[in-house]
């Protein structure tokens, strides 16, 4: 795990528990790459969409573009909700 030590939980010869925090870190930095690689990966997804879009257009037509569209519009609700319960 990445981060400088901010604040120590326990000192030591203190009786612990499994699952008991130790230590606060600063984590900073992990939050920002956290950030960054989510930013990525929604435009990596955004770029396969647009790449099936554009097979299923040239393979079938309009019929599948619309097709796709309400598949996406479902997995951008389930996104959405899932995005607002956490």
């Amino acid at each position: 795990v990445d981060g400088r030590v901010v604040e120590f939980l326990v000192q030591q010869g203190d009786a612990v528990k499994r699952g008991q925090p130790l230590a606060k870190l600063r984590t900073e930095t992990l939050e920002i790459e956290l950030a960054a690689a989510q930013a990525e990966l929604e435009l990596d997804s955004d770029d396969v969409q647009s790449l099936v879009r554009t097979h299923a257009d040239a393979r079938y037509g309009d019929k599948a573009t619309t097709e796709l569209d309400a598949t996406e519009a479902v997995a951008a609700a389930e996104r959405l909700k899932r995005e607002m319960e956490s």
